[in-house]
């Protein structure tokens, strides 16, 4: 995996998180996209059975995200596509309760 399909990867998830208001899996099109049509990582057959795969595993829906990875690019491509997802919005909770914890009281 070289650098810059790893860098692809965790942005296009970190822009997808953002947006994923709702629900994360309404960002599903904007994965098969980039995995399928842009990056050709995934075919649309291992894209399908990759989504059912992680829709079966217990846990949030975001984990979908983190199997997606692993299916395109192996163990790198998960922490790619998870870190994208989940560390913008630890980031964001983190500081949302820094400012509440200092000015709301």
């Amino acid at each position: 995996m070289t650098p810059a399909l790893f860098a692809g990867l965790f942005f296009h998830f970190m822009l997808l998180s953002l947006i994923a208001i709702g629900g994360f899996m309404a960002t599903l099109p904007g994965m098969y996209s980039y995995l399928v049509d842009t990056a050709g990582l995934l075919t649309p057959e291992t894209f399908a059975k990759t989504v059912a795969f992680g829709q079966s595993l217990p846990g949030p829906n975001v984990l979908v995200a983190a199997v997606l990875g692993w299916a395109a690019a192996g163990p790198l491509g998960a922490l790619a596509t998870f870190g994208g997802t989940s560390i913008p919005f630890s980031l964001i909770a983190v500081l949302a309760g820094r400012y509440i914890r200092e000015h709301i009281r």
